[in-house]
């Protein structure tokens, strides 16, 4: 069983968002983490928020870190080139 979080963020039956916004991050950044695996269904409720976010910005511009620490299911590589 999914519910949404007070950020509109699926969470995963014991409570835990999938992803989870930051809150000590503000102004011109966004911040988030990605916790267990990522569905296409979770990607799809948070695009919206970050596409506002960046849209309230226009021209200016931002920064965007992400926390991927806890995320499973993908393999993160440098890639030289």
């Amino acid at each position: 069983m999914s519910r949404k979080n007070k950020y509109g963020f699926q969470t995963k039956q014991r409570g835990v968002p999938v992803i989870e916004r930051l809150k000590e991050t503000g102004g011109v950044a966004f911040a988030f983490k990605v916790v267990g695996k990522l569905l296409d269904q979770e990607l799809k409720t948070f695009e919206p928020q970050l596409e506002f976010f960046i849209a309230q910005h226009k021209k200016h511009p931002i920064g965007i870190l992400v926390d991927l620490t806890e995320m499973h299911g993908a393999e993160w590589k440098a890639r030289m080139g």
